[in-house]
């Protein structure tokens, strides 16, 4: 009876005893915080399954016990959802967020609050760059010039979705039944915004998936949905499910540099190294044979800030 009414005094003493918990997390690279973060999520959820297991024949103090074991995993859990939000903030910043959780216990749900839960996560495309030996500098330049560093965008109808460019001239060479009229700036591909913004891609979408997300750039390095293979997945809708993850985004774009000898070799030269000749190369071989000139010195101007 003595253990029974402490464990009642030892709940009610949780319940108002939070205290502010302040973790640093230090992932070395990109790879290593993606899988660590899983591991960590895939852990938890397991225990929080075999903590709220609860039967009819359960006693009022196995409850109590119970709830004492969830409300040390919601620490836990504030700890992982920081994480998890701070990927959508601009890198380098540091994330203040309060946790809100509800717990079930005998009485029905009851809401616990913890105080500010501050995270601070270093740069983890950063880490694998300094780790691996590439100019970080350059990729800050190229996230500038094709998305002004941010990799997502609110579409009506979408919500918020990876920045897109859709290029009715590639859909129409996977949909021949049905194409998407353009029109033709010269170059053989379209300019206009209508027919290469958010809704051309969802009338795309509704004609051929496929066609639609290969025939489309995405993200803060805007990479073509025909890469999808390249990088590794199997249809492009995984892909694209990818890109909607931000760490999945700088994800790719070093698998894509990776597997491009001439962007590869750019990519790890000295930064001091990066002339606007050099740039010229890059922009050809990144961004195609078209207007090589115009997006090198974007990229040079970027680069120097």
């Amino acid at each position: 009876m003595f253990n029974f009414f402490s464990k009642i005094l030892g709940y009610i003493k949780n319940l108002f005893s939070f205290t502010t918990v302040t973790p640093t997390y230090e992932p070395t690279t990109i790879e290593d915080t993606r899988s660590e973060l899983a591991t960590m999520q895939n852990n938890l959820a397991a225990r929080a399954r075999t903590a709220t297991s609860l039967n009819n024949n359960t006693t009022t103090e196995d409850h109590i016990q119970r709830r004492e074991q969830i409300e040390g995993m919601i620490k836990e859990l504030g700890m992982i959802k920081g994480l998890d939000n701070i990927s959508a903030i601009p890198v380098g910043n540091t994330v203040t967020t309060t946790i809100t959780s509800e717990l079930a216990d005998f009485h029905g749900t009851s809401t616990v609050t913890m105080p500010p839960l501050t995270i601070v996560e270093n740069n983890p495309l950063k880490a694998h760059c300094e780790k691996k030996g590439y100019n970080y500098q350059l990729i800050e330049a190229i996230m500038t010039v094709e998305s002004n560093g941010d990799g997502f965008a609110n579409y009506p109808g979408l919500g918020n979705y990876p920045k897109l460019r859709f290029e009715p001239h590639w859909f129409n060479k996977y949909e021949t039944k049905q194409p998407m009229p353009f029109t033709n700036n010269g170059k053989g591909y379209s300019s206009k915004a209508s027919e290469t913004n958010y809704v051309a891609f969802k009338k795309a979408m509704a004609i051929n998936k496929n066609a639609a997300i290969k025939a489309t750039s995405f993200g803060k390095y805007q990479i073509m949905g025909f890469h999808y293979k390249k990088l590794g997945y199997t249809k492009p809708e995984d892909f694209l499910n990818a890109m909607h993850i931000p760490l999945e985004q700088d994800l790719n774009f070093i698998k894509f540099l990776e597997k491009n000898k001439i962007l590869l070799q750019i990519i790890s030269m000295k930064p001091e190294d990066i002339t606007l000749d050099v740039l010229k190369k890059f922009a050809k071989s990144y961004n195609g044979s078209g207007n090589v000139e115009t997006y090198a010195k974007k990229l040079q101007k970027a680069y120097k800030g």
